[in-house]
């Protein structure tokens, strides 16, 4: 672990303390001034109602732009502070309660309030005490999908109902940003992610050397797109370009659109929440329907058995072991009543690979027990299948608070792999990999922040100044004492099997 030193160890806590009161403070004061806006416009609305007798009054209207004019924001900024003030106090008593206290700031229940803008009161009462219990430990990127996963657990048929009606509101607008021009479009969850990768694919087209950033040829994808286009033209000026001159194919690929779903959510026997790569949390109903309309990699959860039975993890309610999928064509999901559902059989069974008795630090596996392990265990690089497999399960990064998508972030060893002897050292299995974004994969490798794995798929973190952190896959951050948290685990190799092979990678990766 860092050495920091003993006197800046203890005014660095004393600072961290000051942050965290005068945090509180700031969000009771941030309370008041949203509950009175709510006050303040519910007030003017009502006399509204009491003046118009025939000439329309606008007094709701001039509420807000005395609101504006006061705080010195815009009649937007002053709407958006009067609604979350009538929110809270009309259908979300509890979360009300925890920002008056201190304990939520301002862009967690501004957050909160817009992700459950058109539910019902009832839906509301049963969700809000979950919602409440990630908001207290998220940050407001997160939050966002754990909200969405427990409305759609809460009430799935509404969640559908609510996001086809949002489809009314598809456009494409254009909006000033510093010195450029922002160009907006809302559209369906699925094309998004179709649209991001076909500009990807675009993007790509020029050589290793392009002079360019990954954002710059990215706008520049853009608007080959809007000609035409199907290629970027390189900008490396190089005679040995290796795409200068090469025959350009105008066939566009079918966009692949990657699901995380269980099978009985799939088959209409569930309905619990599924996951679209690059967005996140999406109802069953949108998960059917896009296996019925198009070509799809669906990432199925098998049954929590199975997942036992090959040591992966301890019994938990809430856990689900993600297996690697196959690409599918479309087809027709069959009606519910029709289907009796199969068992789920993995992936593939790894073959022999170790040998000897020696105790090797993955996460989640409670040992001493008896795992075949795959000879990809022992090689740095993940493989594909190891590499679809964690990014689907953490779905983005795992520093405490992170909100980088999955997909943005390199793969990091929990315990470290051993380059010399990869026998001695962490390895390279689901268990002990995890997303990181580039800044938090380098806090760890300076040893800033320790990393270790608890079952269920959490990871403990310790800050610089010894506090403990536990996350989880779907992005909830806990502050926990030491005593409370479990020991690392262990898994204790056959002596019989064959010994693993000791091949080191052919090239360095970038994790």
């Amino acid at each position: 672990m860092f050495d920091i030193g003993g006197s800046f160890l203890t005014q660095s806590i004393s600072l961290l303390d000051h942050m965290t009161t005068a945090s509180v403070a700031e969000n009771k004061a941030a309370h008041a001034k949203i509950t009175a806006a709510g006050h303040f416009w519910s007030d003017w609305i009502e006399r509204d109602a009491e003046l118009a007798t025939g000439t329309i009054i606008d007094c709701g209207n001039n509420a807000l732009a005395e609101m504006a004019v006061r705080l010195g924001v815009s009649k937007t900024t002053a709407e958006t502070f009067a609604g979350v003030g009538m929110d809270l106090r009309l259908r979300l008593p509890r979360v009300n309660a925890a920002f008056a206290a201190g304990e939520l700031d301002y862009p967690r229940v501004a957050r909160i309030c817009r992700a459950t803008t058109g539910f019902t009161h009832d839906t509301l009462d049963k969700a809000e005490e979950e919602i409440l219990a990630d908001a207290l430990h998220m940050s407001p990127g997160p939050l966002a999908r754990a909200i969405d996963k427990t409305l759609i657990r809460t009430s799935p048929d509404e969640y559908a109902t609510l996001r086809k009606e949002q489809q009314q509101f598809r456009r494409v607008r254009r909006r000033r940003g510093d010195a450029l021009s922002v160009i907006e479009a809302h559209v369906n969850p699925d094309e998004a992610e179709a649209v991001l990768q076909r500009l990807t694919e675009i993007a790509d087209t020029v050589c290793t050397h392009d002079t360019r950033g990954r954002d710059y040829r990215m706008a520049d994808a853009f608007m080959a797109l809007m000609h035409g286009e199907t290629h970027l033209d390189c900008s490396c000026g190089r005679d040995d370009c290796a795409v200068a001159g090469q025959p350009r194919s105008d066939k566009r690929r079918t966009p692949l659109v990657q699901v995380t779903v269980d099978i009985a959510t799939l088959l209409g026997l569930l309905s619990n929440p599924a996951y679209l790569d690059g967005h996140g949390p999406i109802d069953p109903d949108l998960a059917r329907t896009l296996a019925d309309d198009g070509t799809w990699q669906v990432m199925l959860t098998e049954c929590l058995h199975l997942a036992e039975e090959h040591g992966l993890i301890e019994r938990e309610p809430t856990t689900q072991f993600v297996a690697r999928g196959g690409r599918h064509n479309a087809g027709i999901i069959p009606e519910p009543a029709a289907v009796q559902p199969d068992p789920v059989v993995p992936a593939a069974t790894p073959p022999p690979a170790v040998q000897r008795h020696i105790p090797v630090h993955v996460g989640r596996v409670q040992g001493p027990t008896s795992l075949r392990l795959p000879k990809t265990a022992f090689i740095y690089r993940p493989n594909a299948e190891t590499t679809a497999l964690v990014r689907a399960r953490d779905q983005h990064c795992r520093f405490p608070g992170c909100n980088v998508p999955a997909a943005k972030c390199q793969l990091d060893h929990i315990e470290e792999f051993d380059q010399t002897n990869p026998p001695d050292g962490g390895l390279t299995l689901p268990e002990n990999l995890q997303c990181l974004c580039q800044l938090h994969h380098t806090l760890k490798t300076l040893k800033l922040w320790r990393a270790e794995a608890l079952p269920g798929s959490r990871i403990r973190w310790t800050s610089s100044h010894g506090e403990h952190f536990i996350t989880t896959p779907g992005g909830r951050t806990t502050a926990v004492p030491p005593a409370h948290l479990k020991p690392k685990l262990t898994i204790t190799r056959n002596p019989e099997l064959p010994a693993p092979p000791t091949t080191q990678p052919e090239e360095p990766a970038p994790f």
